[in-house]
């Protein structure tokens, strides 16, 4: 699945998920060359509330072969993603087959606009930011490189505390 937002405004935000189906089926299954297929689209908002969805019919996929989804959804007064505001949509796909659901997947998505220019340098959501970064080792000290997510946490705690946002 491949997720963009092409167009965002204050008013609205297009969301276009484009979906790669593919059809693997066992060789004693052979016989069954088509399958009707529907894809559908959730956009929930960060309470769960679906905010837009689509759906569409792929068709039919010959066995071992694949085919694109491509479906644009509308979200109405969009919040944006910020540093200060890390609000997060979620995008759930599904996928049936000839009405039983065969697949589910859920993506994060974060609405925002991501400019760079010479005058300006970094623009998030139309606002110039400055990128503060450190050199931040792998390591958690004496916990030494285990991939602690509590000490990962804390870690970027404490750097977003001292100003810290790349």
């Amino acid at each position: 699945t491949v997720i963009t937002t092409p167009t965002i405004t204050d008013s609205k935000a297009t969301v276009n998920v484009k979906a790669h189906i593919n059809r693997h089926i066992p060789h004693i299954d052979i016989q069954h060359a088509y399958k009707k297929i529907l894809v559908e689209n959730k956009i929930r908002n960060a309470k769960g509330k679906v905010v837009a969805s689509s759906k569409s019919s792929v068709g039919q996929i010959k066995v071992n072969t694949h085919a694109v989804n491509d479906q644009i959804l509308t979200l109405r007064s969009p919040t944006l993603w910020s540093i200060e505001n890390p609000y997060l949509y979620t995008i759930e796909t599904t996928v049936k087959v000839d009405g039983k659901l065969v697949d589910r997947l859920t993506n994060p998505l974060g609405i925002r606009t991501v400019k760079f220019s010479a005058n300006n340098g970094f623009e998030l959501n139309g606002k110039r930011v400055q990128i503060k970064g450190v050199c931040l080792h792998h390591d958690n000290g004496p916990l030494g490189a285990v991939a602690n997510r509590r000490a990962i946490e804390r870690k970027l705690q404490i750097m977003k505390s001292m100003g810290v946002n790349s």
